[in-house]
């Protein structure tokens, strides 16, 4: 009966353009076979473990066995609550998250933009020793406050990290601000590494720009094609938007990165689609 329904709506809806779809969380359908899944981590394991041979942010990063910790990593998120489409984090990002704080081993993480608390549990999976510090404007969405990390309804940029070590500090940013500016605010603070969510590129920005609040993306810093140019415009919920090029900012921030890159790509391995997290590498100050 709820079949027949979805097919009538459908119908109904396609006669104006329109149409719904099903969409389960994560793993709704996947592999059942205990070899196979093996396998599977193995694959993501090795595409990271390719990519930590490769780059060159790092001097030296922790050894661990991660097709292991992958396949660990992948039985707690089949029972954890963050299995939603509904916004928030996915696995092919969240088990980067975990495998970057077990690799970097940091003495403090800020996570900037909590919503349901996904970031914040796989973060503080990878680091358990650290001092690991959530920060949202509204808490009232998380769906599970791991308890190794400390939640604060503020801006990050409000708490006293005089009381923190922050020798190896590790900043993830998913909270639809302006990636220059917390770049800046960062390097202030004395943080190592960022990781970011949402870094698109000059021409695949738009559905992510958050009316403005959200650009430029630290793509914008590197990208050669905006010097000279006096401004982006794009179209957002119907509206014609735009953005002033501001050199002198984006020069600003390159000036405390030292490097960039780009986490390894698994969609091919888990068949669930997302651009990877950018990483960038801050100098010395």
């Amino acid at each position: 009966m709820l079949t027949s329904a979805f097919r009538l709506t459908n119908k109904i809806l396609g006669q104006v353009g329109l149409g719904i779809q099903r969409v389960g969380p994560d793993f709704t359908a996947r592999l059942a076979d205990g070899p196979y899944i093996t396998e599977m981590c193995r694959r993501i394991a090795a595409r990271f473990e390719d990519w930590k041979g490769s780059q060159t942010l790092f001097e030296s990063l922790a050894e661990f066995d991660t097709a292991a910790a992958v396949e660990q990593f992948y039985n707690a998120y089949l029972n954890s609550p963050f299995r939603t489409r509904q916004g928030g984090s996915r696995f092919n990002n969240m088990v980067l998250l975990f495998l970057m704080a077990r690799s970097i081993e940091p003495t403090a993480i800020i996570d900037s933009g909590s919503f349901q608390g996904a970031s914040a549990w796989a973060l503080a999976q990878g680091a358990p020793k650290a001092t690991t510090i959530s920060f949202d404007i509204d808490m009232s969405r998380v769906l599970f406050a791991h308890p190794g990390v400390q939640f604060v309804e503020a801006d990050w940029t409000t708490y006293d990290w005089a009381t923190v070590d922050m020798s190896n500090a590790l900043a993830y940013f998913d909270d639809h601000i302006d990636q220059v500016r917390r770049t800046l605010e960062s390097s202030k603070a004395g943080v190592n590494v960022i990781l970011f969510d949402d870094d698109l590129s000059l021409t695949a920005f738009p559905e992510m720009a958050h009316g403005g609040m959200a650009i430029p993306k630290i793509e914008f810093v590197f990208d050669a094609f905006l010097a000279g140019q006096g401004a982006i415009s794009w179209l957002e919920g119907g509206r014609e938007r735009r953005w002033e090029v501001d050199q002198d900012y984006l020069q600003a921030a390159r000036e405390v990165i030292d490097s960039k890159d780009r986490l390894p790509d698994t969609s091919a391995i888990t068949g669930i689609h997302q651009l990877p997290y950018s990483v960038v590498k801050l100098k010395k100050l």
